[in-house]
């Protein structure tokens, strides 16, 4: 199934981590508004924001919070609290806000939560991955996929393959025993955008002054 993209998305022939270089200061503007709109949490936005391109001390000096440390999975963690509260068709618009602010030369997704368009996207939930639009989600994949890190890179827990770096024709081919009816599109959005959020983003102490 050929899906069309109302964003252009990062695309490579080989599963990469890497992010075309986002305006930092735009993005942090966007979530400020974004934090007061919807009553976010700015603790909870911090790691969001350094996970989609902001600089992690002018992201910590906007919000005025002093953390540091090791946040995991920052999207995917926003995701499922604030799914709760604010649903995830709203979920999926803020991230989309704060990926357009971003800019770059491409969309470079990350966490659990592949946007193609402000109603259009493909998303894993607990309960497995779906690919939605205007509120109607189709199921993909019965079973969520399970990633863990490794000091090699992120892997395929089964079947075990270490995936960054691989061609994606060959980590869609390994998916297919997974039953997902989208493998190509799952291995050329979902892996990659799961994998830059499971690594998280490390906060380095610094003053504020």
């Amino acid at each position: 199934m050929t899906q069309t993209v109302e964003v252009k998305l990062c695309v490579s022939s080989v599963i990469s981590l890497e992010c075309p270089t986002r305006n930092s200061s735009s993005l942090l503007e966007k979530g400020l508004d974004l934090m007061n709109r919807y009553n976010i949490s700015r603790y909870d936005l911090l790691g969001p924001l350094i996970a989609l391109g902001a600089e992690p001390n002018e992201a910590r000096k906007a919000l005025g919070v002093r953390i540091s440390g090791n946040i995991k999975r920052p999207i995917q963690t926003f995701y499922e609290r604030y799914r709760g509260r604010l649903g995830e068709d709203t979920v999926v618009k803020i991230l989309y806000e704060l990926y357009r602010a971003a800019g770059g030369e491409c969309l470079c997704p990350v966490g659990p939560i592949v946007p193609f368009g402000p109603d259009r996207y493909l998303v894993q939930r607990p309960s497995g991955i779906y690919l939605c639009e205007s509120g109607n989600c189709r199921e993909i994949a019965p079973e969520p996929i399970a990633l863990y890190d490794h000091p090699q890179g992120c892997q395929l827990y089964n079947p075990a393959l270490q995936i960054v770096g691989q061609p994606v024709a060959v980590v869609a081919g390994q998916l297919k025993a997974l039953k997902i009816a989208e493998p190509d599109l799952v291995a050329q959005y979902l892996l990659p955008a799961l994998c830059r959020d499971l690594r998280g983003v490390e906060l380095k102490t610094f003053e504020f002054f």
